[in-house]
């Protein structure tokens, strides 16, 4: 964070990264495999929820101005390639790229709520009579909200409508905006507020934004001339990336690229190599890996990849 809130600090220019006691020379994986370290440290520190990421509110934050250096760092990624930070709601987002409170407003559902609304939410939806709910937790949950009325049975919706806007966008309006004055930098939101269908891949989760074995198998780039054994091996990987799980398609991602989505947005190929080895190679920089032109099953193939990603995720740069 120091390096972000130097006054020297250039947004235009790549970072380059070295890691103490690691064996790797930064040409452009180790920096990948950084970002994707920053991006979930940030996440876990400084938002909250489920399905979609709310920013944490709180008065050390407000005065610390941290949530501007925090778009100021999604920028800085996304412009080295990095597929953005998908987390917020599209109600969220919408606010984000056009500051545009009423658009917002209108993109709103439960779904974006906290989980603590929603349980409150839950209640107050499913009581027959809102007077049996707890009358202090029910005062407590409209005076925070902001809302002077006391719940009954006819305004119970309108109720839950001012709860869900104060819980997504009122109450953490202040550092959203502060997150929006980062996502500023070198006009980047300007070009959100001109193009906010574009951008949304980049803010918003999505099925489309999910990585699929599909979708990897396709950007890998096996060798023109591959003998037999070769062969057995290519089929023996696309096997494996096909019957993975999404957890494991992503911790092979960034075993091979530094990153758990697919870099340079997908545009990228892996090279596939095969070698006279015993051993199972990445190089994140090349975007490569080599492979052992032997295994004495398609099961032993799975367990020795499986135990390579399993020692190397998320920890260093070598080979097993």
């Amino acid at each position: 964070m120091v390096y972000y809130k130097d006054p020297s600090f250039d947004p235009s220019k790549p970072l380059r990264v070295l890691y103490t006691g690691q064996p790797a020379v930064d040409t452009g994986g180790v920096t990948r495999h950084f970002f994707s370290q920053l991006l979930q440290v940030i996440c876990n520190m400084f938002f909250h929820g489920d399905s979609y990421k709310h920013p944490v509110y709180n008065a050390d934050i407000v005065a610390s101005g941290m949530m501007k250096y925090i778009g100021t760092i999604i920028v800085h990624i996304i412009l080295q390639g990095r597929p953005g930070f998908p987390v917020f709601s599209p109600s969220v987002y919408q606010y984000l790229a056009t500051g545009d409170v009423d658009a917002a407003m209108m993109m709103l559902n439960y779904g974006d709520c906290s989980a603590s609304v929603k349980d409150f939410i839950d209640k107050v939806a499913q009581a027959k009579d809102v007077s049996t709910l707890d009358q202090e937790e029910c005062a407590n949950f409209l005076s925070d909200c902001g809302l002077a009325v006391v719940l009954t049975n006819d305004n119970k919706m309108r109720v839950i409508q001012g709860m869900i806007i104060h819980d997504v966008i009122s109450r953490p309006k202040i550092v959203l905006d502060q997150l929006g004055e980062g996502l500023a930098v070198l006009g980047f939101r300007t070009k959100m507020r001109e193009y906010p269908e574009m951008f949304e891949e980049l803010f918003v989760p999505s099925n489309k934004s999910r990585l699929t074995s599909t979708q990897l198998v396709d950007m890998l780039e096996f060798p023109a001339e591959m003998c037999e054994n070769d062969r057995i091996v290519a089929n023996y990987l696309k096997q494996f990336l096909h019957n993975a799980e999404v957890e494991m398609l992503e911790n092979f991602v960034f075993f091979a690229t530094g990153s758990t989505s697919l870099p340079t947005f997908g545009l990228a190929k892996i090279k596939i190599k095969f070698d006279n080895t015993p051993s199972i190679f990445a190089s994140t920089c090349l975007l490569s890996l080599t492979l052992p032109n032997h295994f004495e099953s398609k099961e032993a193939f799975s367990s020795s990849l499986k135990a390579v990603i399993a020692s190397s995720a998320r920890k260093s740069f070598n080979c097993v």
